[in-house]
């Protein structure tokens, strides 16, 4: 790129600056069981390249009514199915009390995107769940792969609401390869998925 060098001298070219942000893979379900990026499969990388792994998820709409939306990790190209999901979420809508929207859970087997016990998906063509998940350092064998995710959807009463939440695979600092995601019944009729590299 052409660069100033300062008043009076003349412009230089020099390097240009890397993204930060790398799209990696684009997904568009369609009546999928699950929506799965898995390091070396299908042109995904999930490794030390980048630090940070960020997922946007634009118009999800599932097949089924009332359904919530779940996520795991994958180690060594296998999905982790063991009770050792931990995590935390707050939020509400604009159909419920205020300070009703949050929820906490240990040892479970998946993260639940949308909260625990709080309002599911609607399967409304109209309605869509929105969300941005980031998971930092998930190539790291010393520590546990946190992530932390903010969404937004409608409920079945046609209401918005918005979640944010953390989670920890707690009790295992083993690299993590991928992440899938799948609803509580039935299949995923639409929505896009977006993985991104971050670099530093």
């Amino acid at each position: 790129v052409l660069t100033s060098t300062g008043a009076g001298s003349p412009p230089a070219f020099e390097a240009a600056a890397s993204a930060p942000w790398v799209l990696i893979k684009n997904v568009t379900a369609s009546n999928d069981s699950a929506v799965s990026f898995i390091h070396g499969t299908a042109s995904v990388v999930v490794d030390s390249t980048y630090p940070t792994y960020v997922i946007i998820i634009r118009n999800l709409t599932p097949a089924t009514d009332t359904q919530d939306l779940f996520m795991r990790y994958s180690q060594g190209g296998s999905i982790i199915t063991t009770s050792k999901y931990s995590f935390h979420t707050d939020g509400g809508g604009s159909n419920v009390a205020a300070g009703t929207g949050n929820s906490n859970a240990d040892n479970q087997d998946r993260f639940t995107l949308n909260g625990q016990d709080m309002m599911a998906l609607d399967n409304n063509a109209a309605s869509s769940f929105d969300a941005t998940i980031t998971i930092s350092n998930p190539s790291g064998s010393t520590t546990r792969t946190n992530c932390y995710w903010h969404c937004a959807y409608s409920d079945t009463a046609t209401s918005v609401h918005g979640r944010n939440g953390v989670g920890s695979y707690v009790n295992d600092s083993t690299a993590v390869d991928g992440f899938s995601f799948y609803m509580q019944s039935g299949n995923i009729t639409t929505g896009t998925f977006s993985l991104y590299g971050i670099s530093n």
